[in-house]
């Protein structure tokens, strides 16, 4: 009877466009957008890099909101999230500093002029960095802090 009940609340929250529960929000990549429950399209796009453009759905996953791009054929390329509240298997979160991000990988920092700078994690996670008014025409020191987290499908 309780896993009728479980099944049952899950099932509802799905119907609702509440948040998806799926494993990790990277989980995503390559999903159709249509398999989401509550993907929501934003009418805007999101760049992905400096000459990538995708459409923009807002996403909730466990509780965390994220902006998914997605190419023609619907599949999600693009997830990102602005949230302090999420944190990647290593730990980043938004805000850590370009230090913290560093002592997390053996990788160095990614510069994409026009777009950001970024920390690539073991895990499939990027921490990224913006710093002047071109996003990458400022210096980015140790004391840095991370604007958001990603991860593409490349």
């Amino acid at each position: 009877m309780q896993y009728q009940v479980t099944a049952f609340l899950y099932c509802a929250a799905i119907l609702a466009g509440g948040c998806n529960s799926v494993r990790a929000p990277i989980d995503i990549l390559g999903l159709k957008v249509s398999a989401l429950a509550g993907a929501k399209p934003t009418g805007n796009i999101v760049l992905s890099s400096p000459s990538q453009f995708y459409p923009s759905y807002d996403l909730c996953i466990n509780g965390i909101s994220f902006d998914v791009g997605v190419d023609e054929r619907g599949t999600v390329v693009y997830v990102a999230t602005q949230d302090s509240s999420f944190a990647t298997p290593e730990g980043a979160k938004v805000g850590i500093t370009l230090a913290e991000a560093l002592a997390l990988t053996s990788d160095t920092v990614v510069t994409e002029q026009g777009w950001g700078h970024y920390v690539v994690l073991p895990s499939g996670w990027n921490v990224g960095f913006a710093e002047g008014s071109g996003l990458t025409d400022g210096a980015l020191v140790p004391g840095s802090r991370a604007r958001w987290l990603f991860a593409k499908r490349h």
